[in-house]
């Protein structure tokens, strides 16, 4: 049993962006139990997407991908995270 109770989930245990605030790029950091498909998707405040990545296969274990978004206007954004299995998502802020 993992540390939140469910076994073999693909659910994350954790998902990190950085840095927050950000300039040019911001990475993802994250740890998933099994291995699959993930997708990683960057929306402005108006849900309006700015980036989408598709990840057919992604390991278990720690993973990093790092997002280069620097033609983004200063502001707020949502960074999703997701697979069949679960929905992640950070709010991070471009400052320049």
């Amino acid at each position: 049993i993992d540390p939140v109770g469910i076994a073999n989930s693909a659910v994350p245990i954790m998902l990190s962006c950085y840095p927050n605030p950000f300039e040019e790029s911001i990475t993802l950091q994250y740890y998933l139990q099994k291995p699959g498909e993930v997708n990683f998707s960057v929306a402005d405040m108006n849900s309006k997407p700015v980036f989408f990545k598709k990840e057919i296969y992604i390991n278990t274990g720690l993973c990093k991908f790092e997002i280069d978004i620097n033609n983004l206007p200063k502001g707020n954004y949502t960074v999703s995270m997701n697979s069949a299995d679960f929905n992640y998502s950070k709010v991070i802020f471009k400052s320049r």
